[in-house]
């Protein structure tokens, strides 16, 4: 059977070498899980980041993309500069480029449920009479009205086209359980199920962190993973949380920041606020060394301030680290209500900050995070979804 995946959020990385790399959480487990769904017959259409590199930069960036797994195809650079938005002749091109691929695949799965990669394959899926399949992992509208103008004013239309098509669409994944079902319902079949990755840290790795944090001669390390140049993802807000703690004579935190992007407006806030010692940007990392990353981190905090259901938080809780989070989206879902805070509010995250590095708070954050990543082992979520996606695979044409 032949599986079509559609995903604007997926984007390719050119290495000087010709290989390909991409960002994401798409690595070789996601797409074998996903081959083995098709049976090795599985395609997928992403967007081009127009980023090229040397092979050795990319490997400690991003996941290497495995020819063996997958064919791939990628869409015409369409996203940047904004004028390619506009571009007709690209446009068509993208166009004509779905409507092939739509046309000879059997099964189709969009992972966003709005923008034009959206809008073709689902039209051409419904022109082709092509079962499809709709994922939902984040709140349209707040996400676009953070990102830029040209975000705010997208924003509406996306909101309405991605509720309709939720609406609609004979099969629907999200990775909430409530939040983003109520925002965007579906009529046909539907999975609350995370899509993250755990790896369950145990009491080893817990002694360990209390005993780093506990210790007098070493700053107590706060971590946020997450794409660096998108304001909704709020590390700047954290990064004014350090300045405040700095002020109060809490000299003892190490704010570290890892994600993609280049993390420009960052840097400004961080030589601004002369935390240049206190701050520092990681940057991209591939997905199998983020687990390595999370046991250095003494407390993880999420100040997203739209999230669908954080798949860094519930990594973080499978590591045992002691997590904060914003009260948004699927955040509610995920994070200890006392650990939770405003993303607008400053003081509260400054609270939170020192709240957390007390033993006391620090061994309930460690148990209630180890509690809950239990609740995402591999073995649960795999069954859940190997189910569903049985049933859209099996689904009569």
């Amino acid at each position: 059977m032949k599986l079509l995946i559609v995903s604007k959020n997926i984007h390719a990385i050119y290495a000087d070498n010709g290989e390909i790399f991409l960002n994401h959480n798409f690595n070789e487990e996601t797409i074998s899980h996903y081959s083995d769904i098709c049976g090795d017959d599985l395609s997928l259409f992403v967007r081009d980041s127009g980023l090229i590199m040397s092979y050795e930069e990319a490997c400690t960036k991003y996941n290497r993309f495995n020819r063996a797994l997958a064919k791939l195809y990628v869409s015409p650079y369409i996203f940047s500069p904004k004028t390619n938005f506009f571009n007709i002749k690209l446009r068509l091109m993208l166009a004509k480029q779905l409507k092939r691929l739509v046309k000879k695949t059997d099964r189709l799965i969009c992972t966003e449920g709005f923008c034009i990669f959206a809008r073709l394959a689902i039209k051409y899926a419904k022109r082709y009479d092509k079962p499809y399949m709709i994922m939902s992992e984040s709140f349209v509208f707040e996400g676009l009205v953070a990102h830029s103008l040209l975000g705010k004013l997208r924003a509406p239309f996306e909101e309405f086209i991605c509720k309709r098509h939720f609406k609609n669409a004979p099969y629907a994944m999200y990775v909430t359980q409530t939040a983003l079902q109520k925002r965007y319902p579906c009529n046909g079949k539907t999975l609350g199920c995370s899509d993250a990755f755990i790896s369950y840290s145990g009491n080893e790795q817990k002694s360990k962190r209390l005993e780093r944090i506990n210790s007098k001669d070493r700053k107590i390390i706060i971590g946020t993973l997450g794409y660096i140049d998108h304001p909704i993802k709020g590390q700047a807000q954290v990064i004014k949380a350090m300045k405040i703690l700095m002020e109060q004579g809490f000299t003892n935190y190490e704010y570290h920041i890892t994600g993609s992007g280049n993390g420009i407006k960052l840097k400004k806030l961080i030589t601004m606020y002369n935390l240049e010692n206190s701050v520092k940007i990681v940057g991209a990392i591939p997905h199998n060394e983020v687990f390595a990353w999370l046991d250095t981190v003494d407390i993880y905090i999420q100040p997203s301030f739209s999230e669908g259901l954080s798949r860094a938080i519930i990594e973080a809780m499978g590591r045992g680290c002691p997590v904060a989070g914003s009260y948004v989206g699927g955040n509610r879902e995920l994070v200890a209500p006392q650990y939770s805070f405003n993303p607008k509010n400053v003081h509260e995250i400054v609270s939170i900050i020192k709240k957390l590095s007390h033993s006391r708070h620090i061994e309930q954050a460690i148990k209630y995070s180890q509690n809950r990543a239990l609740e995402f082992s591999p073995t649960v979520l795999n069954a859940k979804k190997k189910a569903f996606f049985r049933d859209f695979v099996e689904e009569p044409e």
